[in-house]
Parts: structure tokens; sequence; C-alpha cells
């Protein structure tokens, strides 16, 4: 249906969104029917604010950007390149409501917002914690991060509101999960996170239950109840 293994889903417009390395396929809700959409989309794939958004870049030594997906004309009509993000600091997650396209970057630990009518981003939001996976409701946006805790962004100040810590859950000091074995020591995947002070990193800190097992990690996020999946390692 794509191109080799997919990695995110979407629905919306009569039609479920499935990215892939090189493309996005939609397929229809009524008949089945698929159609590949040329868009370059290795990161994510969101769905709001009438059209389909998808994050990546089309060719390997391209500049990473956000591409808006027509889902009438099922083509790229707008390409969105993100403020402040490198190739090396790759946006992870997409998602679009209250207003705005919303992008985050578990590397930078930031979030973007971009303004849908003129296309351009409109805010970047420093969250202090890797974020891993975005969501909308509620009247705000969500993250979870790599070390377990949820962030709650206003979408109408674009800035953090809070920062839940969730107890009991293992605590990642860099920006990857684990670092690789043989990782000669200053590089990025073993440089500790920088000495935010405690009122930057939770500016109102909420208990969210207990993990019982330290080794799991939070990969997804749902707003409505707040709901976080783990994945255990």
């Amino acid at each position: 249906m794509g191109y080799g293994e997919p990695f995110d889903l979407e629905a919306g417009a009569g039609a479920a969104w499935v990215g892939y390395a090189h493309a996005v396929s939609r397929v229809d809700a009524k008949t089945g029917e698929v159609e590949q959409i040329r868009v370059g989309s290795s990161g994510a794939i969101g769905f709001g604010e009438e059209a389909a958004w998808a994050v990546g870049k089309l060719w390997f030594d391209s500049p990473q950007e956000i591409s808006r997906i027509d889902t009438e004309t099922r083509t790229v009509i707008q390409r969105i390149p993100p403020a402040n993000v490198g190739a090396e600091r790759a946006l992870n997650e997409v998602a679009a409501g209250a207003g705005a396209v919303w992008a985050i970057s578990e590397f930078s630990r930031r979030a973007w917002k971009v303004d849908p009518r003129i296309g351009r981003v409109s805010a970047v939001i420093p969250l202090y914690h890797g974020p891993v996976d975005i969501a909308i409701g509620e009247q705000a946006v969500w993250t979870v991060n790599d070390d377990g805790t949820v962030s709650r962004i206003d979408p109408k100040t674009a800035t953090l509101a809070r920062t839940i810590r969730s107890v009991g859950t293992r605590v990642l000091r860099t920006p990857f999960s684990w670092p690789p074995a043989g990782t000669p020591s200053g590089s990025p995947c073993t440089e500790p996170v920088p000495p935010y002070p405690a009122s930057a990193l939770f500016p109102k800190v909420v208990r969210l239950g207990s993990a019982q097992n330290p080794s799991f990690e939070p990969f997804r996020v749902r707003a409505g109840a707040i709901s976080i999946a783990w994945f255990a390692h």
C-alpha cells in the first residue's frame, strides 16, 4: 500500500491517512481505495484544521518541513519549514487543533505552533523535557515526555502552563532512550540534560498515579481523560 513499513495513522475527511517513509497513503473509508501521495513524510501524520499534515523531508539531505495535504485534491499545497530545526534535531510528532498545527522535537525538548492560515511558525515553546507524543483536547495541548512527565501547553498563549510529574517512572538524562554500547563520553548520547531550575522544569507539579515498573517508558498520549500508553523494555 505504501513504501515499506507504515509508522503513523490518522483519520478524517472520509479516509484513513497512513504515513510511510516517502509517501502518505489515503485509504477511502467507504470503498477501501488506496491513493498514494508523494510527500516525504518520514516523521509523523496529523489531521485537523481542514487538512492532513505530514512531518518529514522528501529526500535524505533535504531540509525537514511540515507538509499540508489538501483533502479534496489529495496534493501537497503547502510546505512549512519549522523555525530553528535542523536535520539533526528532527521533529517527531505533529497534531492539529485549537486553531493551529503543533509539532514537537524530543531532541530539542520544544514544541512549535504553526498558524495554518499563513503557513508560518508563530511560537516556539521550551518544554525542558523530551516530548515523545502530542495530543489536543480539554482546552489544552498535551505532550507526554521521555522521563514520564506530562506537559500542558496553553494553546492561546502558546506557553507551558504546567508539567505533571509521573511518579515511579525511569528518569532519562539524555534525549535518547539509552546510550548505545561503546558510546564515547561527551557525545550527544551521553551528555546530561542541562540543570534547569526546578521552577522551569515543574511550574506546577501534580502527582499522577504510580508506575510499578521503573523500566516503563511512555510513548503515546491522548486527551480526554489524558490517557498514556507505556512501553516496557
